[in-house]
């Protein structure tokens, strides 16, 4: 596995990694690599732990990414954890917040673009952590219903309500919606972390979250990344913000 992909990688740079050939080869040569590792994913560190990701998620999931923030939650997540993973994407953070709470811990993480829902589900099945952590494939907000979903071409840039002007816009998908308040009365879970990335949505996230904000004083701890980038698209300034906070 390890010659192959260095070979292609060797291929690549050489031809230019966006040529028109390599994209043409690119399917067929991550297809190969997945029968190659017996459908069990590829090897892939992320901040030093192992991972076993999609073939095709090599360009999207970062080897190295938010040491800081990565280094934190391994400090402070603790055995037993009942997480919120919001804005999962690929799922590293639910996997390895899975792996850091041990057998007992549980995480709900919370996807709505349909394509990346499909690989977050397998990502938690080649990791073996399908056990304590739960898919919920819908958007989270203020209130439940449908809301239109602005898709990248690199999907962490996807977000809800507008466009991220800093990425490829490629299409919009209807999506529903919820609550955290809703998934975690009706699922009976009182989570203890929760960590937030939804590509300037922060606002309707907390509002919807309101209920088990207030139940967790005390206990639950808020990892929040904000977007300020994008507020003015969703009328939300810092102001606002930290009167909301």
């Amino acid at each position: 596995m390890s010659i192959l992909t260095r070979a292609a990688s060797k291929v690549s740079s050489r031809l230019g990694r966006n040529s028109r050939l390599i994209r043409t080869l690119r399917p067929s040569y991550e297809r190969l690599l997945d029968l190659a590792s017996g459908g069990r994913g590829v090897e892939w560190p992320v901040n030093g732990e192992p991972f076993r990701i999609a073939p095709e998620m090599r360009r999207v999931v970062a080897q190295e990414t938010e040491p800081e923030l990565w280094e934190f939650l391994r400090g402070n997540v603790h055995p037993g954890e009942q997480a919120l993973d919001v804005g999962s994407l690929l799922g590293v953070y639910a996997i390895q917040t899975a792996r850091w709470g041990g057998p007992t811990s549980r995480v709900l993480c919370f996807e709505p673009t349909p394509s990346v829902v499909k690989v977050l589900r397998r990502h938690l099945e080649l990791n073996h952590v399908a056990d304590r952590v739960s898919v919920v494939a819908e958007a989270v907000g203020d209130q439940p219903g449908f809301l239109d979903l602005h898709e990248h071409s690199d999907p962490y840039r996807n977000a809800i309500g507008v466009t991220d002007p800093a990425g490829i816009h490629t299409k919009v998908s209807r999506v529903p919606i919820t609550t955290i308040d809703a998934v975690c009365k009706e699922r009976n879970f009182a989570p203890t972390l929760m960590r937030m990335d939804v590509q300037g949505f922060e606002d309707a996230v907390l509002r919807g979250a309101r209920d088990t904000i207030a139940a967790g004083r005390g206990r639950l701890r808020i990892v929040l990344e904000v977007h300020p980038q994008l507020w003015s698209l969703h009328d939300m300034t810092p102001t606002k913000f930290d009167a909301l906070l």
